[in-house]
């Protein structure tokens, strides 16, 4: 059997977890032809509809049809990066009797739709939906990163095979919980992580600094935003008196220093209501392998948001959170007793999340791509 895996920045550069994938997969099927296609682009470059970036997409795009005319594969696992990446492999594949798998890391073409309908042009939005849904209904199998991305795939095309599996982070590998101090009568240190961009809500994060700020020092650590989330962030710590630290992106052991030193008491996860299903904060993870409680602000159905109401790793907010529930938030992130809680459930989420790696992942496609049972795989949701 031969398996391709397409991406928009594959196994190479800094996608450990395809290689890791792939690796895995190998290692229980050593017969099977495994390789991957990527763009020309390495490493992630921020601003999708940048040149670089389109340029990107039409060369992948390209190298897919060449590679299905000269191989002929059996499986094309299709992430959805580039945008669309995924339906261009599905109607391919049904034109080369090739079965699709997607690895839906982002919902790209929900995205897309949500945004057409927010600025009043539902009649694209619909039209992005049809064309999703005919995809889907040649997809084999999707895999989701949480259960809100699982339901709106099912939503959508309930006949689809879809299931969840958390991403498996590697920036923790090597790197022991980190000592902190316990909650501070004097200071709340914060900590965020990545990008932030339009998926990412600050109202209530700002309310809550703004109330903290009251009583005790606020210091915010941000390591990996753009500029324009810089800014963001900047004008939210003006706002709400915090005293605000920036570092530019580095690589993760750069990152796990940096955020050792300053001990923070909260790692932030923020994912704004109407992305839920769309995409699925991932630095919640990091945090958790580095034992700092969750600040989460988001949609349910989130793994952020299953760490935090399942297993009390943290403290879960609505970006729809009323005046009275922020200031119950706020003084909870202050609470030595409710940090002593949040401290014993990250060990719990830690322990539930880590059961999710790329042996499992690949497990999960072993089982689905195995000749005996693949037929049946698309009529099924497990």
């Amino acid at each position: 059997m031969t398996v391709v895996f397409v991406a928009e920045y594959g196994a190479v550069g800094r996608d450990g977890m395809t290689r890791s994938l792939i690796d895995a997969i190998q290692e229980r099927r050593p017969e099977w032809r495994i390789t991957s296609l990527h763009g020309f682009i390495r490493t992630y470059r921020p601003g999708g509809l940048r040149p670089a970036r389109f340029l990107n997409l039409i060369y992948l795009y390209l190298r897919v049809v060449v590679f299905l005319i000269v191989r002929c594969p059996d499986v094309i696992v299709a992430a959805t990066t580039p945008p669309f990446l995924q339906i261009w492999a599905a109607l391919l594949g049904s034109m080369f009797k090739t079965k699709v798998v997607v690895w839906l890391l982002d919902y790209h073409p929900e995205m897309e739709a949500r945004w057409l309908d927010r600025h009043g042009l539902a009649w694209i939005a619909g039209l992005l939906r049809w064309i999703d849904r005919i995809a889907l209904k040649r997809t084999c199998l999707v895999v989701g990163l949480d259960d809100a991305m699982v339901d709106a795939v099912r939503e959508r095309c309930p006949t689809t095979a879809a299931t969840a599996h958390p991403t498996w982070n590697r920036a923790t590998e090597g790197f022991l919980p980190m000592e902190r101090d316990d909650a501070s009568a004097s200071e709340l240190r914060l900590a965020y992580i990545g990008n932030l961009g339009i998926p990412h809500e600050l109202d209530v994060l700002e309310r809550l600094c703004r109330g903290v700020a009251k009583t005790r020092r606020v210091r915010l650590l941000a390591i990996g935003c753009s500029a324009e989330g810089t800014n963001r962030l900047g004008k939210l710590c003006q706002s709400a008196a915090c005293e605000f630290s920036i570092l530019p992106r580095c690589m993760q052991e750069a990152v796990a220093s940096h955020v050792s030193s300053f001990k923070p008491h909260f790692g932030i996860v923020l994912l704004r209501e109407d992305y839920a299903g769309l995409a699925s904060p991932s630095k919640f993870m990091a945090y958790l392998g580095w034992g700092l409680p969750l600040l989460y602000i988001g949609p349910p159905g989130t793994n952020a948001h299953m760490a935090c109401k399942r297993f009390n790793a943290g403290l879960f907010q609505s970006n729809q959170a009323s005046e009275v529930e922020v200031a119950e938030a706020a003084q909870a992130l202050t609470d030595p007793e409710r940090m002593a809680g949040f401290r014993a459930g990250v060990k719990r989420a830690l322990a539930h999340f880590s059961s999710f790696n790329a042996q499992t992942m690949a497990q999960l496609l072993v089982e689905r791509l195995d000749a005996r049972g693949f037929a049946d795989s698309a009529l099924s949701t497990k």
